[in-house]
Formats: structure tokens, sequence, C-alpha cells
């Protein structure tokens, strides 16, 4: 069996990603390509030059829609009719970082790389992590410099949005997963958020840029229309023009 290709000159750095109020799969998504290394210069496929990756507060990540019931955990014990099945909400309520760690295992490229990939993450409940691997992630920004700025993981949630969406990006189906004080806490945040002059400021460019690009596509439109119409009355006009001047042809010329 073969193993895995290594990077053995390119220095593994620590990423610290915080999960709390962040949609799984997005989140997954961007945990893979740092465990992949797609954020670096000398990224190849077939060779193993990703970071570790420490992500925090697992306990709060964001299950959209109807994933905390529909969303199903299979495993086999190995037994006869050892096939067990828990839902997203059950895992949660057990093991919250097993949720993060399935997403993001699934996201990595099924080869040989994905189970030395998987040993460099790790995940919390909590912000205990952080203390755990201190020592780690300070030389790493030390030895880094701002590299570990430019390349931090960005932000997935979404920077407009308004009250309905933003509870249904930012909660999810929360209610079936998260305690009520923990709802109370995230819609006191989307209340804030709504009413930050900052996000409203932000929101009104936006809104201003996206009316003017919509108005110089129906000016464009229009000044095609108009083309468009004038080079059809041009073709009429000279074909009546040509019909005009050709001569006409009796049935008494054709017999002869």
């Amino acid at each position: 069996m073969s193993q895995a290709r290594v990077a053995y000159t390119t220095p593994r750095l620590w990423h610290v990603v915080d999960a709390r109020d962040q949609v799984l799969g997005r989140l997954a998504a961007q945990v893979a390509a740092l465990l992949v290394g797609k954020h670096k210069p000398t990224c190849t496929p077939h060779v193993d030059g990703g970071d570790h990756v420490v992500v925090l507060n697992a306990a709060a990540v964001a299950l959209t829609g109807k994933k905390p019931t529909a969303k199903l955990y299979r495993w086999h014990t190995g037994w006869m009719g050892g096939l067990k099945t828990l839902t997203a909400r059950q895992v949660m309520e057990r093991d919250p970082a097993r949720v993060v760690e399935h997403a993001v295992k699934g996201m990595l490229p099924m080869n040989n790389s994905r189970d030395p990939r998987m040993t460099r993450l790790r995940v919390y409940a909590d912000e205990a992590g952080a203390a755990r691997h201190a020592r780690q992630i300070a030389d790493s920004r030390a030895y880094a410099g701002a590299y570990l700025a430019r390349h931090a993981p960005r932000d997935v949630r979404p920077l407009f949005v308004l009250e309905a969406r933003q509870k249904g990006a930012l909660m999810g189906d929360a209610a079936r997963v998260l305690a009520p004080a923990r709802l109370a806490e995230l819609e006191k945040q989307a209340a804030e958020m709504q009413h930050d002059p900052q996000l409203a400021t932000e929101y009104a460019a936006w809104q201003a840029a996206r009316d003017a690009k919509v108005a110089a596509y129906e000016n464009l439109l229009e000044a095609h229309i108009v083309a468009r119409a004038e080079e059809l009355n041009a073709e009429d006009e000279q074909r009546l023009d040509v019909a005009a001047v050709a001569p006409t042809t009796s049935s008494e010329d054709k017999l002869r």
C-alpha cells in the first residue's frame, strides 16, 4: 500500500477557526482547504503540504433547514442487526466535534493523504482548545508573521441579510438544537446587526450599486432594441425600392 507524499520543505502553520454561528458546510469547505494546503502557492495535488487547524465552539455551529432532524449519521457495529442511526441533533447533543469532523472528512479528497490530514484537525466544543494549543499557535504566528493574517479563513456569514434571512442563515433550525438561552442570544445579535449603522450604510451602498447596474443593463438593452428596429426598417425600405425598380413581365411576354 502506497503512502502519502509529504512536503518536508513547506512549514506547517496553525490556524484557529471559530465555528460559532457558522454554516456547517461552508465552514467544512474552508477547513478542508487549509488542511489540503490550497491557500499556499506551493500546493501540489499529490503532495500533502497542508497546515494544522484548530476549530473552536463546534457546539455553536449552525445547521440550516431541516438538517437537525433530516440529516442522519449511520454506522455498523459489526454484529448482525448492528446498524445504528442518529440524527444531527442527537449527535450534536452527544459530541458536537463529531459533526464538524464528519463534514470536513467528506470535503477532503479520498486518497492516501486524507487520514494524515485528518490527524492535523483538532475540533473542540468550546474555546478550551485555544489554551491547549497556545504554544503551537504562538510559535506559528511568530514564525509566519503576516502570512496567517493574509490567509485567514474568510467569514462565511452573509454581509447583507435581512432579519428573516439572518435567522435562517445564522440560526438555521436552531430551535431543535440549541438551548433557549442560546436562542435568545442569537436573536439579540440579529437585532443588533439589523440596526447597526455601519451595516445599514454598507447595505445601502450595495443596493445603490445594484440599481445602477440594473439601470445600465436596461439602457443597453433598450439601445440594442432601437438599433435592431432601425436595421429592420432599413432592410424593408431597401426591399421595397428593389421591387419598385425591377421591370415587370406580363403573361404574354412569358408565352412569347
